[in-house]
């Protein structure tokens, strides 16, 4: 059977470039030290005490009033508000805000700020800046004049169970920071009409985007990537994200732009049905980007190449392009224009392993401005025309349980099992299942393991 993306079993990662230590041991539970706080836009009143039998009118009203270890419930309702987040909890004692039941919806409709550039620092709906130790669950956002959940200088941010719908920029914005996860949200009809990216992490450190579902972009003329991590970002990882049927942008990107980007692993997600590149990378503005993981991701029916290694630019004077230590292994790349597409000048040390390249609809594999002796390629099953193949290639069908369903596992009789390489291979498949059986399967998906990875800690 065909695993859908919710029934991961979702653990961290062992397979790294360097040791990227979690920072996420947050906590919804109440504290004992902290207060409850509670919003009713229906009933509540910003003069009294904040209390469920006596909630708050607004939100801004909780948010202005909290300190560590406090909780923020919001009850079920519309509110046409902005909300700044000025506060800061602790590692101890983190400030939590939630939907008391489902339905809480913070709305845009008919509010604006000054844009970016200006004096004021403050760019999302719901915003935060210079604050640490926040969790927000469980919060809709719709119809924001810029980025819906923006946060710039924070450090120790979990926005988890939100969904977002019709942001002008980000869904999700990340400029600056330390220690965020962006884990289970739903961004859709992000950037619309403006720059940036559906989710944007950008000088960001050790930080997570997992579990995310982004699709139904706008497409502004400045942006709308489905995830981006850029700019020098380091130590993130892009993990088990569902991106598809985006609107003139490629799914995920990891660009340098000009500043030294590295440590980033991007693996274990789905990219399908967008008009460009499934996942690219790049250094647009002469930054070098470095040691970059790209495993375990299902990628079909793109316009462009499932994977790409770019070298164009966009800063006028930019001509290098460094690219260096990239590592594409057992990725299955399905129906796109190109499989793997290496055409970047200045790359050094690019290889890629295990992958299967199945009936893209030009080249398999494709180097172009990328000298040779910089690629690696080995271990790889070809299905389709490839004037590349590498070292030990298989040429056949890979045999999948049903392509036109979408099921992408392997067969029984399939030639990608038990035929690719040790080296690089990741401890764990698609499905979260170990790979620890022999020899690794070639592709994304490890054929019939029933065991379960074990839960290792980076």
């Amino acid at each position: 059977m065909k695993f859908s993306r919710r029934q991961f079993i979702l653990k961290s990662s062992l397979f790294s470039i360097g040791c990227i230590a979690s920072p996420f041991v947050f906590s919804l539970a109440k504290s004992l030290f902290g207060t409850n706080y509670y919003v009713d836009g229906t009933s509540g009143d910003d003069t009294f005490p904040g209390s469920l039998a006596q909630p708050f009118k607004t939100i801004q009203k909780a948010v202005d009033t909290v300190v560590a270890g406090d909780t923020i419930l919001i009850k079920a309702g519309n509110y046409n508000a902005r909300v700044i987040f000025s506060a800061s909890g602790t590692q101890a004692l983190p400030i939590t805000i939630q939907a008391f039941d489902t339905g809480v919806v913070l709305d845009g409709t008919g509010i604006s700020w000054n844009p970016p550039g200006t004096t004021n620092p403050f760019n999302g709906l719901f915003d935060l800046f210079g604050v640490s130790h926040i969790i927000i669950n469980n919060l809709g956002l719709i119809n924001s004049t810029y980025a819906g959940f923006f946060m710039e200088n924070c450090s120790n941010i979990t926005i988890s169970n939100c969904q977002t719908d019709n942001t002008v920029s980000s869904g999700i914005g990340v400029w600056s920071c330390d220690a965020i996860m962006v884990d289970n949200n739903t961004v859709q009809r992000a950037c619309n009409g403006g720059g940036q990216e559906c989710i944007t992490l950008a000088t960001t450190t050790n930080s997570e985007v997992k579990n995310n579902e982004v699709f139904n972009n706008i497409g502004g003329v400045l942006g709308g990537e489905g995830i981006d991590v850029k700019q020098g970002s380091h130590h993130v990882k892009i993990h088990h994200n569902h991106v598809h049927h985006l609107n003139g942008r490629l799914g995920i990107y990891a660009d340098a732009y000009d500043a030294y980007t590295h440590t980033i692993e991007i693996y274990n997600n789905e990219v399908h049905d967008v008009p460009d590149s499934g996942i690219a990378i790049a250094s647009e503005g002469g930054g070098l980007l470095e040691n970059i993981m790209i495993y375990n991701n299902l990628i079909y029916n793109n316009a462009f190449g499932a994977i790409e290694v770019g070298g164009w630019t966009t800063v006028a004077g930019t001509t290098i392009t460094p690219i260096h230590n990239v590592k594409i292994v057992n990725n299955t790349l399905y129906n796109n224009q190109e499989g793997i597409n290496i055409d970047n000048a200045h790359a050094q040390n690019i290889s890629a392993k295990n992958n299967i390249c199945s009936q893209n609809r030009g080249e398999q594999i494709v180097v172009g401005a990328t000298p040779l002796a910089e690629v690696t390629i080995m271990n790889c099953l070809i299905d389709g025309a490839s004037s590349l193949i590498g070292l030990n290639a298989i040429q056949s069908s890979p045999q999948f349980v049903d392509s036109n369903s979408q099921d992408f596992h392997l067969s029984l009789h399939s030639p990608a099992i038990n035929t690719g390489i040790q080296t690089d291979s990741p401890p764990f498949d698609l499905d979260d299942l170990n790979r620890n059986d022999g020899l690794p399967d070639i592709g994304a998906y490890e054929f019939n393991n029933q065991i379960f990875k074990n839960d290792f800690e980076v």
